[in-house]
């Protein structure tokens, strides 16, 4: 009876929890139904000057320049992928390489101001 009653909670744990899952897909779905895809693109477009200040500040030097280029060429590239799909890997890879950027932007600072 004891064993009925545990494989009877974790199903119905199971089931809310798949209930929840299905909820939050379908508020993803329906959030980048409005998104376009120039706003997309824009948007990681405008990291540029913002990733590039340093440089015209003179905080940093060319090497911080061109990695900065690069990253957020990347990440211009990520979001581009992602506009085009609009699919979940698509988003998932945008998102972590959002995490990713900032601290790599200022790991740049850092190797360039001990260059």
């Amino acid at each position: 009876r004891r064993e009925q009653q545990e494989i009877n909670q974790h199903w119905e744990t199971e089931i809310r929890r798949r209930k929840v899952w299905d909820d939050c897909e379908h508020l993803m779905s329906t959030s980048t139904d409005s998104v376009d895809q120039q706003d997309i693109l824009a948007t990681s477009l405008a990291l540029l000057p913002a990733a590039l200040s340093p440089y015209w500040l003179d905080i940093s030097g060319t090497p911080y320049c061109g990695g900065a280029v690069m990253l957020t060429l990347f990440f211009a590239g990520l979001s581009w992928k992602f506009a085009r799909e609009l699919t979940k890997d698509s988003a998932r890879r945008l998102f972590y390489y959002s995490l990713l950027y900032l601290p790599l932007l200022l790991g740049l600072v850092i190797w360039d101001r001990a260059a």
